[in-house]
């Protein structure tokens, strides 16, 4: 008599070892199953007193047999305990494509005939294989897979949909990769308004299309903004700081949406630059003026500067309203004198200087 199976399903190519409970059953003498009406039975691969070990043949069409056993190959139990032959799980997509070697990378998994409650991912690295149930199923053909620690380079991703006994051949790869660290950054601060390139050094950078640059509030760490990063190097990214509130943020890498990096890099918010006045407003063309220009939202950085016309030059601040630069050598004419605290991004406000 035919007890229980396990699995309850395989795939319609056959080849999943079962396990067939049940009693009556004859330690070291033949045994047989039988799957569906089909006149051919299989023979076991190992028989116990209490079960008998079965490889499934492959089948045609998807749908439930009976399956029933046998100690002699003819005289087979009548009770039906049924098997299920289902479509094999093929994976289309998976993403992230990579991860830490950390682990804990959230894979989502897209692909066909996925049958919920029976999920399992494995991760094989050839010498090493981690298998588990999937974290999430999230839709029909759609599931998440968490990526184990303690491997390293590229894996294939498998799913399994009978319990982790039949895995799919898609061949999909993810890859391990060191974690990022950032050890430099330029400038260190930057308007409100946003637009500041900044340039990012460190290693361990994955050209990625989603590698984003993470601006975390020190001061409350669910208060962040991003943008998108441009790759150079495995050493060295470009990003745009986006328009953000007065105040110090940290500065983080993500290129693959989950995990990021965790060094103290900060980036300073200052307001807007305002400017008032210009005190004097014309000079000679010899330059060497002393000019004092008023305003608001000055900073005592040593990358204080003044852009007059298409010439830079370094200023002196003596308040957050008030900075004084020196003329340079100019020809005759009116030029816009803009200033920048950053030495990079310039203020939209200007005064005009004869």
């Amino acid at each position: 008599i035919v007890t229980n199976i396990v699995p309850r399903s395989g795939p319609l190519h056959g080849g999943t070892r079962i396990k067939i409970f049940g009693s009556g059953l004859r330690q070291f003498a033949a045994g047989f199953c039988r799957f569906g009406k089909v006149l051919q039975s299989t023979t076991s691969v190992n028989v116990s007193n209490t079960f008998i070990e079965c490889v499934t043949p492959a089948q045609i069409v998807p749908g439930v047999v009976c399956v029933e056993i046998s100690n002699n190959n003819v005289d087979f139990s009548q009770n039906c305990v049924e098997f299920e032959f289902t479509k094999a799980a093929r994976i289309v997509e998976i993403l992230p494509k990579h991860g830490p070697k950390t682990g804990n990378t959230k894979v989502t998994v897209v692909g066909k005939n996925f049958r919920a409650g029976h999920m399992w991912c494995r991760f094989d690295s050839g010498a090493s294989v981690f298998v588990a149930p999937a974290l999430e199923i999230v839709a029909n053909d759609t599931i998440l897979c968490v990526s184990p620690s303690g491997l390293h380079d590229y894996v294939t991703l498998e799913v399994s949909n009978n319990d982790g006994i039949d895995y799919s051949q898609s061949g999909l790869q993810f890859l391990y990769l060191e974690e990022p660290e950032i050890n430099y950054l330029y400038p260190k601060r930057g308007p409100e308004t946003g637009g500041t390139a900044l340039m990012i050094g460190g290693k361990y950078f994955h050209n990625s299309v989603g590698i984003v640059c993470h601006f975390y509030d020190i001061k409350d760490s669910s208060y962040v903004v991003k943008s998108a990063a441009m790759w150079i190097s495995s050493s060295s990214l470009t990003c745009i700081s986006p328009p953000y509130r007065p105040s110090t943020v940290r500065i983080a890498i993500s290129s693959n949406g989950q995990q990021y990096t965790e060094s103290d890099m900060k980036f300073t918010y200052h307001s807007r630059i305002g400017i008032t006045s210009l005190s004097p407003d014309r000079g000679s063309l010899n330059g060497g003026s002393v000019i004092v220009l008023g305003g608001s939202g000055f900073i005592n950085s040593t990358q204080l500067s003044c852009r007059f016309g298409n010439t830079i030059v370094l200023a002196k601040y003596l308040s957050n309203s008030s900075i004084s630069f020196v003329t340079p050598p100019h020809q005759r004419g009116t030029v816009n004198v803009e200033v920048s605290n950053n030495g990079v991004d310039y203020s939209l406000a200007s005064a005009q200087y004869e």
